[in-house]
């Protein structure tokens, strides 16, 4: 697959076609993740980095996904646990896999068992200096490249990514922790682990471990969605109010108690 060839297919391709702005950003997004992994029949890409890369939002992401998976332009299949989500481009070109085919699995060396890999001519590979060199007409339309527009983006990014907020509030995050984090933001959704971040540095806990115990205790609660992680947090204070006062309560009848036995004993 020809990166610069694609480019050029896919311009002609959207004058005829009618395709969202998230979409298109998408599109090139994953063509150059497509095209930095070597041009990989298939690619795998955890959501978090597509964030950070378009300027999206998880929802943002989906819908623009389902758009491009219609329009046969390319196939995908969620992740889960541990593994991030894998992709495949269809070629504009020609040379590509039929497009109305599914995606029936996750793993890269069978998600088409019946298509080989064919191997990839470097010349079709664009270095990152090719690629910065691509006119920018190629990667984003006009209205794209708008100062009001991308700074909505940039702060879309900040607010809604949560790699930036856990390293605004942890610092960097390492490597070694980096797929236990990603695979929770799959699992339980961004929106989540970032309600986690916030109630750790809330509460004075300022390690991973500390968020990872939020998270677990949410996951075995089976919350599903930011509206029963509230809900929870609610009745765990209000739960936690209602014992401390039953305890003042009980602690100042003894009180009471004494004060009497001592006044009858004078």
């Amino acid at each position: 697959m020809n990166y610069l060839k694609e480019l050029h297919a896919f311009k002609q391709w959207i004058r005829t076609h009618e395709l969202p702005t998230s979409a298109i950003i998408l599109w090139h997004s994953l063509m150059l993740l497509h095209n930095s992994s070597g041009q990989k029949q298939v690619f795998s890409v955890p959501n978090g980095e597509v964030e950070i890369l378009t300027g999206l939002s998880r929802q943002g992401i989906t819908d623009a996904r389902t758009i491009l998976v219609e329009k046969g332009l390319i196939r995908y299949q969620k992740g889960r646990i541990g593994k991030a989500p894998v992709y495949q481009m269809l070629s504009l070109c020609g040379h590509s896999v039929n497009p109305n085919d599914n995606v029936n699995s996750t793993d890269k060396d069978n998600i088409n068992s019946n298509d080989k890999v064919k191997s990839v001519d470097s010349d079709h590979v664009c270095s990152v200096d090719q690629v910065q060199s691509v006119d920018m007409s190629l990667s984003t339309e006009p209205t794209l490249l708008k100062e009001r527009e991308e700074e909505e983006r940039r702060r879309r990014v900040r607010e809604q990514n949560p790699i930036i907020i856990y390293e605004q509030n942890f610092g960097v995050l390492r490597p070694i922790i980096r797929e236990s984090f990603l695979a929770w933001c799959e699992d339980l959704g961004d929106e989540i682990v970032i309600a986690a971040i916030k109630l750790a540095v809330q509460k004075g806990g300022m390690t991973y471990s500390y968020i990872e115990q939020i998270l677990k205790e949410w996951a075995n609660a089976k919350l599903e969605t930011i509206e029963q992680v509230r809900t929870h947090e609610l009745k765990k204070k209000s739960n936690k109010q209602k014992s401390i006062s039953f305890y003042q309560s009980k602690k100042g009848d003894h009180q009471g108690l004494f004060n009497k036995l001592r006044q009858e004993g004078m």
